[in-house]
């Protein structure tokens, strides 16, 4: 097993997991951000669930879009914590590496930047953790992408994120993708973030960063020197 698939394995309370397997676990952290929060409530609501079963590891972003008074209401009846959308860093530390992080929406992937399990689900299988306290996921195949070389020039995360763009099309849809190398270390926080986010555009299950590798078998290993990036920037 690859560090995902053991992570999942863990919070499934199983030995071991292999790809398309359907489990069950208990997420370390729930999100609720973007245009999709009050859709989760009203499901909640339709479901009949009395509480929010792990309310104090349940955080639901706000944003002017959704500081609505159902929001606020909802939140204050099931003790479920807001956070400010410039605070959801506060909850990215050391600590949650190789936690399993759930939300809706692609932004929980900033969170594998620093090696946390982020599970993107429908409003609807949200909506039922919330009142259940449980997922249910398929284990995806994983595909293992080592960035090597030096990244020149100026924005370098986006051309990074064009050149994966191109590179696999659609052909990441529904994996877990792990990214290493030692082009990633010239990149900060920020830029991580971004780019670990980006992994869920591309259509992604899981995304994350390991420095140490995938520490297990994968379905597929791709190796891209990053000098083959060109800089857009250049003349």
């Amino acid at each position: 097993m690859n560090i995902i698939e053991k992570a999942l394995a863990k919070k499934a309370q199983l030995d071991s997991v292999i790809p398309g397997e359907r489990i069950r676990f208990v997420p370390d952290i729930l999100l609720l951000s973007g245009d999709s929060i009050l859709s989760i409530i009203e499901e909640f609501y339709d479901l009949e669930y009395e509480k929010v079963l792990q309310p104090s590891s349940t955080f639901i972003v706000q944003n002017p879009l959704n500081n609505s008074v159902e929001v606020i209401c909802f939140s204050k009846k099931y003790g479920v914590e807001l956070l400010e959308r410039e605070s959801t860093v506060s909850i990215q530390v050391e600590s949650l590496r190789e936690m399993v992080i759930t939300g809706v929406e692609g932004e929980i992937g900033a969170f594998g930047s620093i090696g946390a399990i982020s599970v993107k689900v429908s409003p609807a299988a949200m909506a039922k953790c919330l009142g259940k306290g449980t997922i249910e996921f398929t284990i995806p195949e994983t595909i293992y992408i080592e960035l090597s070389g030096v990244l020149n020039g100026k924005q370098k995360v986006e051309r990074l994120c064009d050149y994966l763009m191109d590179y696999f099309n659609d052909s990441l849809v529904g994996y877990g993708i792990i990214l290493s190398g030692e082009a990633l270390e010239q990149l900060d926080i920020e830029e991580k973030r971004k780019l670990t986010t980006f992994l869920y555009e591309l259509g992604g299950a899981i995304g994350m960063i390991s420095p140490s590798g995938p520490l297990g078998q994968v379905e597929s290993v791709v190796k891209i020197n990053t000098l083959q990036i060109p800089d857009k920037n250049s003349v």
